[in-house]
């Protein structure tokens, strides 16, 4: 069993990490892992918005999510230091699009940033009807 100081005069036997009697069960994956977010305010807009990462990190997924119906497609790329991120577009097409529907896009290259790096989410205004996206990035450090 392991143990732990807890004060300069008291070691306790370590058995389970708990918080209000849930006992927490992360791996060292799932601490690895934090969440960045961004919005978009107009999807209908060509615009440009960051989010800047705390930690050297890799971008694992991205998950884009509206707030209403697009005509027209618009289009969704993200990009690290002015380079895109292989894999990471998302297209918002008109006929699928409705408040709530969720888009995922997996980079596989070009992902990675360092400890206070920002991570660009672009817009191309491609579509019509003002609709906000919220992006979330989930990120492993590195």
């Amino acid at each position: 069993m392991d143990k732990m100081k807890t004060n300069p005069f008291h070691t306790t036997d370590v058995k389970e990490l708990a918080i209000d009697g849930t006992v927490v069960a992360a791996g060292a994956a799932e601490l690895d892992q934090f969440m960045l977010t961004g919005t978009i305010l107009d999807v209908s807009s060509g615009a440009s918005s960051w989010v800047v990462s705390p930690c050297a990190a890799t971008v694992e997924a991205i998950y884009l999510v509206v707030d209403g119906a697009t005509t027209g497609t618009a289009a969704i790329s993200f990009e690290i230091g002015g380079t895109v991120i292989t894999g990471s577009g998302i297209s918002i097409v008109a006929s699928g699009s409705a408040a709530g529907v969720v888009d995922v896009s997996t980079p596989t290259a070009l992902n990675t940033v360092a400890a206070g790096e920002a991570v660009e989410i672009i817009t191309n205004g491609g579509s019509t009807n003002t609709v906000i996206a919220v992006v979330t990035l989930v990120m492993k450090r590195t």
